[in-house]
Parts: C-alpha cells; structure tokens; sequence
C-alpha cells in the first residue's frame, strides 16, 4: 500500500531566485521554506493530505474562511471517520494552526483541493483497478458533481490535481504509473508525459501569476520528501528542495497572488480579519 504524505502552500514572489514560498508537512512534521531551502520546521496537530489557497476570482469562500486564506484536508483514519477540512493560519511564518471548518465523508475523502472559476475541486483514486474522479464542492464542501477523468490507476497512492485558468483545465498525477496528465471537464484526460522516476504521495499547484506549475512529491528511490517544478510540456518533474527520511501524505496550496488581491479583492481583503 502507498504511503501518505500531507504538504504545503506555496506563495508566488516577486524575487526570481526562489520564486515561491512554502509551507508543507509530511505526517506531522510541518516544513517552511522555498524554493532555496527550508527555513522553518512547525509541528501540527494533525497530518495533512491536500491543501490549497482561496485565490480564484470567482469567490469560493467556506464559512470561516477569507481571500487568500489557506485550506486543507486530513488523512481520515477509519471508513467511518469523515475527512476533516482544515483553515491553516500562520502557515509561513510563526507556528502554523489547523483550525476545523468542515468534513468530508470517508468515502468522498480527496487527495488534493484546487480552486477555480469560484468552485473548489478535489480528486480521489477509485481504489486498485479504478480511475481519478474529480469532485466539485459546494462551500459546505458537498458534492455537486462528480466527474470521471478516465485515467486508469494500479493502486491506491495519492494524486494531485490543479486548475489552470489559462487553458480552463486541469492538471492531474498519476503516482502509480508516475505520469502528469491534462484534462477538461467533458473531454478526454491527455497524457503530457512520464516522469523519468519512481513518485509516490504527491500533490500539485499553479501560480496564477505565471501558471508555472509546482509539486510536492515522494521520491520512492531516495526515500525525500522535494518540491519543485512540473514540465507541462513534457511531464518531468524537477526538484528544488529535497529533505530526506520523510514519508507521508502530500498537499500543496499557492496563496493569492498580491496583484489580484489589490486589483479585484480590494474590498475583501480590507475587511479581513486580522490572525
């Protein structure tokens, strides 16, 4: 059976020399850093599994969240356990915080979250032999679609899934077969590449600044948890940083880019509350 692994939230900068800010877990050991190295090592109450940040102009905002806030989800421990959904505050500087704001059902539980067109998304593998569904959430974090990507899996590892706003699609991983592919809600799921080595856990997140695709992975070879950058010309993976011994589940969140929030969430961000 894979292993879990539960990270990050990446911040887009304006420095190109690390170009992103992170915060991460595996299990609940907590990483901050970026691109250049990691900085910080907080301990959370809980182990995540996928994480993501309210940025998407269309306004998905859960109860006892804000713009720019960033979410998460837990590793759920039984089938009768639901999946809980997390707001993270503190999570790049200072000690991180997992506050509850909601629950997913065990047999809905996701491996990753991302927002777009003001609707949030998870992804979850069907289970050995079945393929990557994608949900659409409701700010309650119910279902309201459930769509079948028809990327075919092995086992059970858990895949990362991303919104492009360029392309009006999505980026998905597949950990058993160690390939990133693309796909569009009513299309068929395209392959984009192979990665030239063996990942497990992983998850996945977009800069909307610059659509630069980021990762989190489990290098099964050398047994690290790394971040980095995804090709999406051609699927490879290149890390950045890598911090070995580490296993677990992966998440990964970009927090809302400083252009957008002064442009268009002026008004949301003025009122926000202060943590």
């Amino acid at each position: 059976m894979k292993k879990v692994i539960s990270v990050l939230a990446i911040v887009g900068l304006a420095t190109p020399a690390f170009g992103v800010d992170f915060f991460g877990n595996a299990g609940t050991a907590g990483f901050q850093g970026n691109l250049g190295g990691i900085s910080g090592t907080p301990v959370l109450t809980d182990s995540l599994r996928g994480l993501e940040t309210l940025w998407s102009s269309g306004g998905f905002l859960p109860a006892s969240t804000s713009y720019g806030d960033i979410i998460g989800v837990s590793s759920p421990n039984t089938v009768s356990t639901p999946q809980t959904v997390y707001r993270v505050d503190n999570a790049l500087s200072g000690a991180p915080s997992l506050v509850a704001i909601g629950s997913i059902p065990t047999a809905n539980a996701v491996s990753d979250l991302t927002v777009g067109n003001g609707k949030i998304f998870g992804s979850r593998i069907s289970g050995a032999g079945g393929t990557i569904i994608v949900y659409e959430l409701d700010t309650t974090f119910a279902i309201v679609n459930t769509y079948d990507t028809g990327i075919g899996i092995i086992n059970t590892g858990q895949g990362g899934i991303a919104y492009d706003a360029t392309s009006d699609s999505f980026y998905l991983t597949d950990p058993d077969n160690d390939k990133l592919w693309n796909w569009s809600i009513g299309g068929p799921a395209t392959l984009v590449g192979t990665n030239a080595f063996d990942y497990d856990n992983n998850d996945l997140a977009i800069d909307p600044n610059t659509g630069t695709l980021y990762g989190a992975i489990e290098n099964v070879a050398t047994g690290a948890w790394e971040v980095g950058i995804w090709s999406k010309n051609t699927g490879q993976f290149s890390a950045s940083v890598s911090v070995a011994g580490i296993s677990g589940s992966t998440g990964l969140a970009i927090p809302a880019p400083a252009t957008l929030a002064l442009v268009g969430f002026g008004g949301l961000l003025a009122g926000r509350r202060r943590r």
